[in-house]
């Protein structure tokens, strides 16, 4: 193996242990923001980072095509400049559409395969509501469950509601968190 590549094997190690610290300190402190904040919502708090959030504004290259219908974009603030070229993608979103998020169920918390959340999302922006009718389709099929425990810090949701939100004021989504199987 040559120098060059254990400084950056060794680099690389350091920055998972930085980011993985990182992260549990904020779930910790999340937990209290959603207990003691308002219980009628689930906070973002945990998966936003200000300075990140501006500078993937500013370094961007927006879309021209709004176009697309959905997208697949990642959903860690080290890709935050994909993430907003991402959303900024998306046709124009009018105030009675939905975007329906699908993330992985990092914990695999939850008493289904598939949790959702019936509350709404605090983000610096605004709360992000839930479309509950498209939800109680949803919940009819018997395709999801309600598991708000479960899902309040899943970052794959949390992460890419404050981009929704900015670009999107009056969105309303359905946040799905897929265990695996």
């Amino acid at each position: 193996m040559k120098l060059w590549q254990l400084i950056l094997g060794f680099s690389l190690m350091i920055s998972i242990v930085f980011l993985s610290f990182q992260s549990r300190s904020n779930t910790q402190s999340s937990s209290l923001l959603v207990e003691r904040g308002n219980p009628e919502s689930i906070s973002t708090t945990f998966a936003y980072d200000q300075n990140t959030f501006l500078n993937s504004l500013s370094s961007s290259n927006f879309s021209k095509n709004k176009y697309a219908k959905g997208v697949i974009i990642p959903h860690h603030l080290l890709a935050s400049p994909l993430i907003v070229k991402g959303i900024s993608m998306l046709s124009v979103i009018d105030p009675q559409s939905t975007v329906i998020l699908l993330s992985p169920n990092h914990a695999n918390l939850g008493s289904c395969d598939i949790v959702s959340s019936n509350l709404p999302w605090s983000t610096p922006y605004g709360e992000v509501e839930i479309d509950k009718k498209l939800q109680d389709e949803y919940l009819v099929s018997k395709q999801i469950c309600i598991d708000n425990y479960s899902i309040k810090e899943e970052h794959g949701i949390a992460t890419i509601l404050p981009y929704l939100k900015y670009f999107y004021p009056q969105v309303k989504v359905l946040p799905h968190a897929k265990k695996k199987n």
